[in-house]
């Protein structure tokens, strides 16, 4: 069973603050999954993960694009977590969670 937890995450050093035209795609995601836990990440807790799950690949991730440290850091959430993960630019209009939960 996949467990009901939902990532998303902002990982970038040029623009530290996520851009307002997200909100309404983060905002739906509680909205239609109201049981779910949700969890927006962003650069340190990304990295954070990533050394805890993943030390030997620091080094890899410091010197990495924003793009490829979202991605290394997306596994490392759903290794340590499990759930789901969406990108920012999804927006969920109703539940669907029948399709993938028992």
């Amino acid at each position: 069973m996949i467990p009901k937890i939902i990532h998303q995450s902002w990982v970038s050093e040029v623009c530290p603050e996520i851009p307002k035209v997200f909100e309404e795609y983060i905002e739906s995601i509680p909205k239609n999954f109201p049981g779910w836990e949700y969890k927006l990440w962003k650069n340190e807790e990304s990295r954070e993960v990533v050394n805890e799950v993943a030390p030997n690949l620091m080094d890899l991730y410091d010197s990495s694009s924003d793009i490829m440290k979202s991605d290394i850091s997306r596994f490392s959430f759903l290794y340590k977590y499990g759930g789901l993960y969406l990108d920012l630019d999804i927006k969920v209009n109703e539940n669907i969670e029948d399709l993938f939960i028992d």
